[in-house]
């Protein structure tokens, strides 16, 4: 097993978010900002990459969810810097138990329960190991019962707008922010947005539902998490 499965692992089994958490004034947990920055960081292929036509795909929350009462959280490897498209996920399906009155600034929220998951993708087979270029390191070795970060959470929301107040910084408008709740806390915590004004996108919605994807730094907090993927 790699040095990098054994950190892929170890997020799996941890359910961490593998960056700093700043403190809001608002109760909500603005988890990595740091990740918001972090599109630049694309130096890891250099001229390999090119010479095996391989692309990198990169392990991010993934989110989708919409009033509907039903939502998918878990990870996806998705290829960053060329199509956006997922290569391969692993996600547990949340369902409704009950509506949740509590998200004073969710346009809608419910209480979930985990009903099932699953690991699918067109690119599940393709995944490489980026230390050895060999196809050994796929999400199929795990399954979604690995979240171990699904029993931290209890409720899913969503707001189409909401704005944040940071001490010394003034505030900061936030569009599309995909709501958790923390089952230990009682609180909700935002794990996705938009930032218009600093060309920030983590999600994209028709209004109602929306897909989300949250980068990370691996279990190092230095890089990015990725694996190769082939063909292209």
């Amino acid at each position: 097993m790699t040095t990098f499965r054994l950190a892929l692992l170890s997020l799996l089994a941890t359910g961490c978010f593998s960056g700093t958490t700043s403190t809001d004034t608002s109760g909500t947990d603005d988890t990595a900002d740091t990740n918001d920055t972090q599109d630049t960081q694309d130096t890891e292929t250099g001229d390999t990459q090119e010479q095996m036509d391989t692309g990198t795909a990169y392990v991010s929350l993934h989110l989708r969810g919409g009033p509907d009462g039903n939502a998918k959280w878990g990870y996806a490897a998705w290829d960053k810097y060329g199509t956006g498209d997922v290569v391969c996920e692993m996600y547990a399906d949340l369902t409704q138990s009950a509506e949740a009155t509590d998200c004073a600034n969710c346009d809608y929220a419910f209480e979930t329960t985990v009903t099932g998951g699953a690991t699918e993708g067109a690119g599940c087979d393709t995944l490489l190991d980026p230390a050895t270029l060999a196809p050994l390191a796929t999400f199929t070795d795990y399954t979604y019962k690995d979240l171990q970060m699904l029993g931290n959470y209890d409720g899913f929301g969503f707001s189409a707008a909401y704005t944040m107040y940071y001490e010394g910084y003034g505030e900061f408008e936030w569009t599309d922010v995909a709501w958790l709740r923390s089952k230990k806390k009682g609180e909700w915590f935002t794990v996705a947005r938009n930032l218009p004004a600093y060309d920030v996108y983590d999600v994209t919605t028709d209004g109602d539902n929306f897909d989300a994807l949250r980068s990370f730094p691996d279990s190092t907090g230095t890089a990015d998490a990725y694996y190769y993927f082939f063909p292209l």
